[in-house]
């Protein structure tokens, strides 16, 4: 079980191709070139279009922008 933020979004984009079919290149490429341009559209893009859950579309929505959810951290 992930005890830290980071630890938790390594399990997620482990765990991303087995549950999705994709990795989190090709979900990152999706979104970017697919998705709104803003962040937070894109993840309620990525939910509402691709029913991800919250803490992946973020991850993903990251992704496409280069950058990790907890580079902030």
């Amino acid at each position: 079980m992930p005890t830290t933020p980071k630890d938790m979004m390594a399990a997620i984009e482990r765990n991303l191709p087995a549950r999705t079919g994709k990795t989190l290149a090709q979900w990152a490429a999706l979104a970017k070139r697919d998705g709104p341009k803003e962040g937070k559209d894109r993840v309620a893009w990525l939910r509402k279009e691709h029913r991800l859950g919250g803490a992946t579309a973020t991850l993903v929505a990251c992704a496409a922008e280069g950058r990790r959810p907890n580079d902030d951290y």
